[in-house]
């Protein structure tokens, strides 16, 4: 029984850890793409700073990864409640 309530404490604390890395994430795909979009700016109007990649296709994969974390979160919070359910009531 205390194995199960370990269990589902630490599928709760790794939806955490996960939740925590799509956020830092995503903090580092906004920065990435931020610098891209000043450098367009740069491109057009200074003639400076152009050869940049496209900011597309780092948003299109971030949405892809975002949504893997998604899962990921809820299937571990998910799991981690009912563990943590069942050991308490029984």
């Amino acid at each position: 029984m205390l194995r199960k309530r370990w269990l589902g404490l630490a599928s709760l604390v790794l939806a955490l850890v996960v939740g925590l890395a799509a956020v830092v994430d995503h903090h580092l795909k906004t920065t990435r793409i931020d610098r891209i979009e000043l450098a367009d700016w740069y491109c057009s109007h200074r003639g400076t700073r152009c050869g940049q990649p496209a900011w597309e296709p780092i948003e299109r994969r971030w949405n892809e990864r975002q949504l893997g974390y998604e899962i990921a979160v809820t299937l571990l919070v998910a799991f981690g409640a009912v563990i943590l359910a069942r050991s308490i009531r029984r």
